[in-house]
């Protein structure tokens, strides 16, 4: 922030390079997030395997049933749903744990019960 203030341009290298002082646990914040994503993933495939039980179209029809079809607008509605609550998962595991982990020498744990705690309040 300070470089910023003095006017000195920042460059992709020195986002890249940037001091982190709990790699480790910044690693294991990173599987967390991984799995978050994973699950959200998972969840994704069983919506779609839930609300199109016996409809197999080719992917040029397929949006015609999503937008013209009672079943495919509940697909929409519930991947809709689903995905907004693991992106606030994710969001809320990651707003201000990464930054904590790359400034300060704590543990992960720490990290993420501080911003879920921000995000939620």
């Amino acid at each position: 922030l300070q470089a910023l203030l003095a006017g000195e341009i920042r460059r992709w290298g020195d986002v890249i390079r940037a001091p982190v002082q709990s790699k480790i646990q910044l690693g294991f914040l990173s599987f967390v997030l991984m799995f978050v994503v994973l699950v959200w993933i998972r969840a994704a495939t069983l919506i779609y395997a839930l609300f199109t039980y016996g409809v197999y179209l080719p992917i040029d029809q397929f949006a015609a049933f999503v937008l013209g079809n009672a079943q495919g607008m509940a697909l929409i509605a519930m991947g809709s749903i689903v995905g907004a609550f693991l992106a606030l998962i994710a969001y809320s595991i990651a707003v201000l744990s990464i930054p904590i982990l790359m400034r300060h020498d704590t543990d992960a744990i720490t990290a993420l019960v501080a911003s879920a705690g921000t995000v939620l309040r």
